[in-house]
């Protein structure tokens, strides 16, 4: 797969990975905040589409989906195949379109169940108010969502 076709999602982690920005992952609506500022906007359910683009995304690496132990927010991070398979492979795991494991639900957020319309409705009653006022950004400080910073914008813009 070229470097040009892999999803927003994945470019985004890696590079603020790889950047040593995160540790464990970028939460969701800053994920779907991403793709507007990449002039990609998510339709009218963006929290369902993210999730199943995460899902059927054809990566050699899995989606993990955690509870972030300093924010305390839902985070999507990503991690080796073989090492999901074989290390969280008791929890709960969607697969992709060609039967891959494709994304992973950690122990640590086990209460959103394996449903995925369940799972969409969760996270649609946490952070739909955000979505909807662009606010993406979680400010670990004041413990609430906030718009984009100049800085972020930036960040994004270079990780796409």
């Amino acid at each position: 797969m070229r470097i040009t076709n892999l999803p927003i999602w994945f470019k985004q982690i890696t590079f603020q990975k790889e950047s040593r920005i995160i540790a464990n992952g970028l939460t969701i609506p800053y994920l779907i905040g991403s793709y507007a500022i990449c002039g990609q906007p998510l339709d009218d359910r963006p929290i369902k589409s993210l999730i199943l683009e995460v899902i059927e995304s054809e990566l050699e690496v899995c989606a993990v989906l955690q509870k972030c132990p300093y924010i305390r927010q839902y985070v999507i991070g990503v991690d080796d195949r073989k090492f999901c398979d074989k290390y969280i492979k008791g929890q709960i795991k969607f697969e992709n379109s060609l039967g891959q494991s494709s994304l992973f639900i950690t122990q640590n957020a086990s209460e959103l169940g394996s449903d995925l319309d369940n799972i969409v409705a969760h996270f649609e009653e946490l952070y739909i108010d955000c979505i909807n006022n662009n606010k993406f950004l979680w400010n670990n400080e004041t413990k609430n969502w906030e718009l984009f910073t100049e800085d972020e914008i930036n960040l994004i813009e270079k990780g796409k």
